[in-house]
């Protein structure tokens, strides 16, 4: 009697099992993300550990470290799976256990794509999660990878992943010989989770180091205590576009011809001198001072990588049209003393015309004194200028998509059609990837 009230139970539990089971693929099935937005719910109810915004998208991160990202409109984007595959022929699938899928159901594994993975060292994992997500930037609301061109309008060219541990190195003795710590090495160690090729890691260290990147490879950012996606973009020109800065720098050497870079153009023509600057310490020190030429200008106009698009990104393309006029704007800040707030005005000069920052011409100053940049300003001076990084340099980031993915859209196809790699009118081409991965590093 016994034993079949047990049986009896038994086929009762696994019918109302199995009745669910259908009522939920019919649900989903049914009414599509609605339902699945609502079953997801149900499943990780009291699992979740945390719940953030980042970059006006929900973030929640539960005990398994897969994440469910939820869009502002509440319509989900698919939470990431590690073992249940899309019946599709490319698959969105994390690789393993540790090399995960940052925004769910993106990836695309099979396919030629530029893989972006971010690593920590001596960071928790949630805040690599935070990191990730905001220099990602997916729908392009900030300032991060995916909010500026040409990557905005090439976002399925990119694989986003977060490798899920934590890398260990010794930052007591933290300089620019990474290798000497362990840092590079951890970096390697970690993103070799993603057995892929074309891999660009991307790592968060507990460190106030200068953030830097290897032209073709690593980079690596310094501690914030909120994320700072645009110094990140500042790096990855570095390290994916091979570009070089473009502030001039007093104290390296001048560049010559053969040391022509992507994005600098050197002329022989620019008049540079030598001389002494003293401090009211006493102490005296040699720096370099260049100035334009007529010379020089009409070789950067005639020759330079970007001549064909001068006058292109203000006003109309082929004419320089867009003065660098000035106005002073004054502003209200407060700072907090103590317990109470200081509040003052506070003047700035900027440009009339914004977009005048992103106009095409010939500026002195790309890495060196002697060397011709395509901008006013743009992001590859520094971080924390204009967000663009103009069309000249748009246009060699495009060529390096192509080169990896086999083609570039969007605003690729304004800038350089169907061919973006041998494209550029200059006497150097792009170089291949490949003959720049061991290049030195720069910030």
């Amino acid at each position: 009697m016994f034993m079949k009230n047990g049986l009896l139970t038994l086929g009762i539990v696994i019918l109302i099992l199995s009745t669910i089971c259908i009522a939920t693929s019919w649900l989903e099935y049914t009414f599509g993300d609605i339902a699945v937005n609502c079953i997801e719910k149900i499943r990780h109810t009291n699992m979740f550990e945390e719940k953030k915004h980042i970059n006006n998208t929900e973030v929640r991160f539960d005990r398994s470290t897969q994440i469910s990202l939820i869009k502002d409109n509440h319509n989900p984007i698919k939470r990431s799976n590690a073992t249940k595959l899309n019946q599709h022929e490319d698959k969105y699938i994390s690789l393993n256990e540790k090399c995960v899928e940052l925004i769910p159901e993106h990836n695309k594994i099979n396919a030629n794509k530029i893989n972006i993975v971010f690593v920590s060292i001596n960071r928790r994992i949630d805040e690599l999660l935070d990191q990730s997500i905001s220099t990602v930037d997916y729908y392009g609301t900030g300032s991060g990878l995916m909010a500026i061109e040409p990557f905005k309008s090439n976002r399925d060219k990119f694989n986003f992943f977060y490798v899920n541990e934590t890398g260990w190195a010794d930052l007591s003795l933290l300089n620019k010989d990474y290798n000497g710590i362990g840092v590079n090495s951890e970096i390697d160690r970690l993103s070799e989770y993603c057995n892929l090729s074309d891999v660009y890691p991307i790592a968060f260290i507990d460190h106030t180091i200068v953030s830097n990147a290897d032209h073709g490879g690593r980079i690596r950012i310094g501690y914030f205590k909120t994320p700072r996606p645009n110094v990140v973009v500042h790096e990855f020109g570095h390290s994916f576009g091979l570009l070089r800065d473009e502030r001039a720098k007093s104290k390296v050497t001048l560049r010559n011809v053969s040391t022509q870079h992507e994005n600098c153009y050197y002329s022989s023509d620019v008049n540079c001198t030598i001389v002494e600057e003293c401090f009211n310490s006493g102490k005296c020190r040699e720096i370099t001072v260049c100035f334009e030429t007529n010379e020089s200008l009409s070789d950067c106009k005639k020759n330079s990588m970007w001549s064909d698009l001068i006058g292109s990104g203000c006003g109309y393309k082929g004419t320089v049209d867009c003065p660098l006029e000035y106005v002073t704007v004054t502003e209200e800040k407060c700072e907090q003393e103590e317990d109470s707030y200081i509040c003052y005005n506070s003047t700035n000069e900027i440009l009339k015309d914004p977009q005048a920052n992103n106009e095409v011409d010939c500026y002195l100053g790309c890495d060196s004194m002697n060397s011709y940049r395509s901008t006013f300003s743009n992001i590859m001076i520094s971080s924390g200028n204009y967000f663009s990084f103009g069309p000249s340099n748009e246009r060699t980031l495009c060529g390096r998509i192509q080169e990896i993915t086999g083609s570039a859209g969007g605003v690729c196809k304004d800038l350089c059609g169907n061919d973006c790699i041998d494209y550029d009118p200059a006497p150097s081409p792009v170089t291949p990837l490949s003959e720049l991965r061991s290049a030195t590093a720069s910030n």
